[in-house]
């Protein structure tokens, strides 16, 4: 997270499930319970953007205008249905109307976006602010969907099924059977995204640490480096890269493999 957007950011609202507060705007986090939201959310603001690394134009353009002329023309979306189901989107969460605005610059082919909500104006830089804090508040980081990279997707898709990648559908029922949330609880489905999935993560590492930790101090188990395998469920979570799982640092392969230090054999 960088400083400014820190500054911005109030993480202990996510514990709460308050909403996040900018230029006076309260963005309301999505719920459990709302999976239309949900699809709103990952067909409006989950397009990755800094991949493209041979075409400037876009790299250098607002996330907003990203989507609204490039992404609807890739997708071939009808231009003004893309727009105002982002506007429906932004009126949910913010509880407020919004009116995305597209302004021609006199004598130039080139258009200026603005998103107002109530009665506050939001340019487009402040557009990918506002992009940054639904992201971090659905507990997904913006880093998560920018580092999308086209050649490392299939071996993460195919890492996520050899390891049981799990549905939506088995996490809820998981959390229910083991938490003591019945799933018709309202208190489940009033789980804000971030809650579900710090509770969720919580739950599965408790379990793995119950079952690998005495396995691990008895030395039936351990590793080749010597590092811990079990972490405590109590553990301060450190945000994930989106390919964390199928990477390993170049420093931590040469010290497990220190071989190749000899002319890279």
């Amino acid at each position: 997270m960088d400083d400014e957007f820190e500054k911005i950011y109030n993480s202990e609202r996510d514990i709460w499930g308050d909403p996040q507060e900018y230029k006076g705007v309260k963005f309301y986090p999505i719920l459990l319970r709302d999976s239309y939201l949900q699809d709103m959310f990952r067909k409006y603001l989950c397009f990755p953007k800094n991949y493209i690394r041979s075409e400037i134009e876009i790299i250098k353009s607002s996330y907003i205008k990203y989507i609204l002329v490039y992404v609807c023309a890739f997708n071939k979306e009808d231009y003004v249905h893309f727009k105002s189901g982002l506007e429906e989107f932004l009126s949910k969460i913010t509880r407020q109307k919004c009116i995305v605005k597209d302004t021609k610059i006199e004598h130039l082919d080139i258009y200026v976006y603005q998103v107002k909500i109530g009665d506050i104006v939001f340019d487009e830089q402040e557009f990918d602010t506002i992009r940054k804090i639904i992201l971090k508040q659905s507990g997904i980081s913006y880093n998560h969907i920018e580092d999308f990279d086209p050649d490392l997707e299939p071996a993460l898709r195919h890492y996520e099924r050899e390891s049981e990648n799990i549905t939506l559908n088995d996490q809820v029922f998981s959390l229910s059977s083991l938490s003591g949330y019945l799933v018709t609880d309202e208190a489940m489905k009033d789980l804000t995204l971030y809650q579900f999935k710090q509770s969720f993560s919580r739950l599965a590492l408790k379990f793995d640490y119950e079952m690998l930790y005495p396995l691990e101090v008895s030395g039936q188990i351990k590793s080749k480096n010597g590092n811990k395998i079990t972490k405590s469920y109590l553990s301060h979570f450190e945000e994930k890269g989106r390919y964390d799982s199928i990477l390993i640092k170049r420093e931590d392969f040469m010290k497990t493999n220190p071989l190749m230090k000899d002319n890279n054999k």
